[in-house]
């Protein structure tokens, strides 16, 4: 009875954590329009890569100076 007491707990731990992270990864595959609409859905109705066409294509590659610093930053200093 304890050890299932525990597992429970522990599975309930894991979803509270884990809940997070899978609404990000899904939001970063939805339109901006379907993020910000009122009751927001889990799973996209459409799913795109807009997000992810604005991040690369901004300000003439900012993204990847942003990853060169993070990158000279962990290395070097």
């Amino acid at each position: 009875m304890n050890k299932i007491l525990i597992f429970a707990l522990l599975i309930l731990l894991a979803v509270l954590f884990i809940s997070p992270v899978l609404w990000n990864v899904l939001s970063a595959f939805k339109p901006a329009t379907e993020i910000l609409s009122y009751p927001p859905t889990l799973w996209p109705r459409n799913f795109s890569v807009e997000q992810f066409q604005k991040l690369f294509s901004a300000g003439n590659g900012i993204f990847f100076r942003f990853i060169r610093n993070t990158v000279y930053m962990t290395f070097f200093t």
